[in-house]
């Protein structure tokens, strides 16, 4: 269905307006997140001539940079190149390439269903939708489609794969879509070059297609136009290229430890199965679902979708298999097999209910609406804290300090807003390049940080907890990995500014690993504090996994005997500061609220909030300061009662209370009860009590 207007004796299509109108808005919003987005790592690094300190300045230095890449890095020597070639030419000159690539990605996902002239209802209908499915289902979408380096590995390699992909589409339909003539010939066997020799993914889903496309055309049509062979054989040369490359070979032996055949293979397959059930879980779900309605549908055009879909989702498929072959398997790996799959769907969608297809517009665009203006908020506060760090090391440069220390970024990394950031380690690799880049000696996080070093490396994640008051949780902890050999054999873990009571050390998820620890060193700026392996030995006390711990002299050796080994230690960096428990006569289960008061009165910033699972008893650790007044909420429960025992706190003096009925004040929806055993029995009447134990002024931290 079109709907035409004349203008001026022109006849105008609503439809192809209004997508053209879509078409701008998303072309602007990209425009704005990439003029946001700073340079990370790989920019940094780039930004030479490979191999050397020579900073690009010329056409001819990215094909010696690209020359020095195919024989000690990679094959993706003509992506690089168009890296390189826009870190030469400026950020502001991708950012308007980079938004056409997106708005591109958009036309060919469409036009994979159905050869369109973007002129009427369905596809309309259909432009939206896609642009919703991309949005919701782009795999690590920061990574893909927004980062320079990012973007052209994978949306521009997958841009230049459907391009090439389109005619053998249409092909299996009997449909020539473009001529049998040599300029087709000699333009499809260039763009299966660059199909071929774009990304290791992009090019096996591609050979795969092309291969299935072969069988099929063969088996029905017994013809093959001369631009499927030429452009065949430009996809298997280029492939060839990309694959073979001797850098790959080189960057492995760099990169990555040793890992046996069978390692590598429980690898690949727990990494598959955490992105098949959990990361993309939603784009599988929804492919199976379609897929399933589709098939037990009563329909003869059924037939059709489910062998093209199939099709796709095969060949999409196949790129995330292929990952088999390599030691790591990123999420953004499977962004064309994820966009291949996004097709599939869209396949299947032409048997559904136009009326269904609407329906599920309006249910999405609410959510798409908030989470474009969420990402729009974050990305602009990430682009606002990258030009205060330019300012800082302008300004440092200027006043002769080369060692300079920067703010961390008030955001977290995400999915949608990827931070590839400078650490703590000065020498890790995003702070090197970042350092060499602006010309520095050495560039940090100015953070407080906590770094164990081990005797060699060990491949796991290693996690911190800090106690800040509210016990061990997964908000106050910090992550470490060693994944490759240029990891090192330190682990950084930032620490809060605030003060901590106690740290609880997990050294990786395996069982039966061996962990030589040389020594812990904790840093807040001028304070430094290390500990070797016989402080060690005494300081972490074993919790949970730990088989044996042992000081050689040199180390401490630590066996785990599970998959959660933990340490938990104290030392002269964490807070003695002032301790509350509270023993109670029975077993309580909730939230208990503890308000303490340094002479301003009670707020939400002054408290601890402990929960509490079936527990006679709970210890609450306030700060190492003056405390005048406490005020203890009990929950949310009216008309129960709560039995305590005795209150202690504990600072550089020590107060046990056992009389509660005698030094308890302020009773608020509490009333007292009976004294049983020495239990003090307290009746909520609301579902905020609380009490108070005031004139605490001889209660003191250290």
């Amino acid at each position: 269905m079109k709907i035409e207007i004349n203008v001026d004796d022109k006849t105008v299509n609503i439809y192809r307006v209004l997508i053209i109108f879509l078409s701008i808005i998303y072309f602007g919003y990209f425009l704005k997140l990439n003029g946001f987005t700073p340079y990370w790592n790989d920019e940094f690094a780039y930004s030479f001539i490979s191999g050397g300190d020579t900073k690009l300045s010329s056409f001819y230095d990215i094909i010696r940079s690209q020359h020095n890449l195919y024989y000690n890095w990679t094959g993706r020597v003509l992506i690089h190149a168009i890296v390189q070639f826009f870190l030469l030419l400026g950020k502001d000159y991708f950012n308007i390439f980079n938004s056409i690539f997106f708005v591109a990605l958009i036309y060919l996902v469409c036009s994979f269903v159905r050869v369109r002239k973007f002129n009427n209802k369905e596809d309309l209908r259909d432009f939206v939708i896609v642009t919703l499915l991309l949005w919701f289902l782009i795999p690590v979408m920061g990574q893909t489609t927004f980062w320079l380096a990012g973007s052209v590995n994978y949306l521009w390699a997958t841009v230049f794969v459907l391009a090439f992909l389109l005619p053998y589409r249409y092909l299996m339909e009997d449909k020539q879509i473009i001529k049998n003539n040599i300029l087709s010939v000699t333009a499809m066997f260039f763009l299966g070059l660059l199909a071929g020799w774009s990304q290791e993914n992009a090019a096996v889903t591609a050979v795969v297609f092309v291969g299935m496309t072969f069988i099929f055309v063969v088996y029905k049509y017994k013809k093959i136009p001369y631009w499927f062979v030429s452009g065949a054989i430009g996809l298997i040369i280029g492939a060839v290229f990309l694959l073979l490359a001797p850098g790959n070979g080189v960057r492995k032996e760099i990169m990555y430890f040793d890992l046996s055949l069978k390692d590598q293979v429980l690898n690949f397959f727990q990494s598959l199965k955490n992105i098949v059930l959990y990361e993309q879980r939603a784009l599988f779900s929804i492919f199976i679902i379609m897929f399933l309605f589709v098939l037990f549908q009563r329909s003869q055009s059924k037939i059709k979708a489910v062998g093209l879909s199939l099709v796709f989702f095969i060949s999409g498929f196949t790129s995330y298999l292929a990952m088999i072959a390599s030691p790591e398997f990123p999420s953004r790996a499977t962004f064309v097999g994820a966009i291949s799959i996004v097709i599939s769907i869209m396949i299947l969608s032409n048997n559904l209910n136009e009326k269904f297809k609407s329906v599920i517009i309006l249910i999405a665009i609410i959510p798409f609406l908030m989470s474009v203006t969420n990402l729009f908020k974050d990305i602009q506060i990430v682009g606002h804290e990258n030009a205060l760090r330019e300012k800082i090391v302008a300004d440092a440069i200027a006043t002769g300090n080369n060692d300079v220390r920067l703010p961390p970024y008030s955001i977290k990394g995400s999915d949608r807003v990827f931070i590839f950031d400078i650490t703590s380690n000065p020498k890790y690799t995003s702070n090197e390049h970042y350092a060499k880049y602006y010309g520095l000696n050495s560039v940090v996080i100015d953070t407080p940080v906590l770094v164990v070093e081990l005797k060699e490396p060990v491949i796991n994640q290693y996690q911190l907890y800090f106690d800040t008051g509210n016990g061990f949780n997964e908000e106050d902890t910090a992550y470490a990995g060693i994944y490759n050999q240029t990891d090192g054999k330190r682990l950084y873990f930032n620490l809060p500014t605030k003060p901590i009571y106690k740290f609880r050390f997990d050294p990786g998820n395996h069982t039966n690993e061996k962990i030589e620890i040389s020594k812990i060193t904790i840093q807040n700026n001028s304070v430094i504090k290390n500990y070797d392996s016989a402080q060690l030995q005494d300081m972490l006390v074993p919790q949970h996994d730990i088989a044996t711990m042992k000081n050689t002299g040199e180390y401490l050796e630590l066996i785990t005997s599970g998959d959660d080994p933990q340490f938990e230690f104290v030392n002269d960096y964490t807070d003695k500061g002032t301790s509350v428990m509270m023993n109670f006569g029975n077993e309580i289960t909730g939230e208990i609220q503890i308000f303490y008061d340094l002479g301003k009165g009670f707020n939400e910033n002054n408290s601890v909030k402990i929960n509490v699972n079936n527990k006679n008893s709970i210890t609450a650790q306030l700060p190492a300061k003056r405390i005048y007044n406490l005020r203890i909420d009990l929950g949310n429960k009216p008309d129960t009662t709560i039995g305590i025992r005795s209150i202690s706190i504990k600072g550089t003096k020590k107060i046990e209370i056992k009389d509660i009925f005698e030094k308890v004040t302020s009773l608020i929806q509490l009333e007292k009860g009976d004294i049983k055993d020495d239990i003090y029995y307290l009746i909520t009447k609301g579902n905020d009590p609380s009490f108070q134990i005031i004139d605490l002024d001889i209660v003191t931290g250290n």
